[in-house]
């Protein structure tokens, strides 16, 4: 419920003004905490249709399949503060290049978390020499909010960017916080 623009829940709060008479009003709605994910990706882009050239381009088509990174714990969330295990991550978009790996992208991830539960990210991006920073929407727990993160590309040997590079390493870096 909204008073005076703020919002309010509907319990009452009592005070003594005098004596025994009390005086009772709105007691103003607790703001929510958000949960925060946190997580290191790895996975293959692969499927890159047609193939990322040395020259300006219009949108290539890829997909993504891969897993949290298996050197430390890779996924955290403070609903509980434990680290997680997560044993899949797929997604596919697409990418404008301007220069190999740099240009732009936009698509969706899904990540597949123990046990059985998935979260999901949609997210666009620039990348520049392959470095890039990517910004979307994120969604966990029946809840939404936002995520930020760093993505690093680097072409699968033998292609190139002079014969076309067909497959990616990506590794993604991501901090997503969100309401329930």
């Amino acid at each position: 419920m909204l008073l005076g623009g703020r919002p309010f829940s509907v319990a009452r709060r009592c005070a003594p003004v005098v004596g025994l008479l009390l005086t009772c009003g709105p007691v103003p709605a607790q703001a929510a905490t958000p949960t925060v994910d946190a997580m290191v990706l790895n996975a293959t882009v692969a499927s890159v249709s047609p193939p990322v050239f040395l020259a300006v381009q219009g949108p290539s088509t890829y997909t993504l399949a891969g897993a949290c990174s298996p050197t430390f714990p890779s996924y955290i969330s403070t609903d509980d503060g434990l680290p997680h295990v997560c044993p899949g991550v797929t997604g596919s978009g697409t990418y404008v290049n301007v220069v190999c790996g740099t240009g732009t992208l936009s698509g969706t991830l899904t990540i597949t978390e123990l046990p059985g539960e998935t979260s999901g990210l949609a997210y666009t991006g620039v990348l520049v020499a392959g470095l890039g920073l990517i910004e979307g929407s994120y969604s966990d727990d029946g809840g939404s909010g936002v995520a930020v993160g760093v993505a690093l590309i680097t072409p699968e040997p033998p292609t190139s960017c002079l014969t076309g590079v067909q497959q990616f390493q990506a590794q993604i870096v991501a901090v997503a916080a969100y309401l329930r």
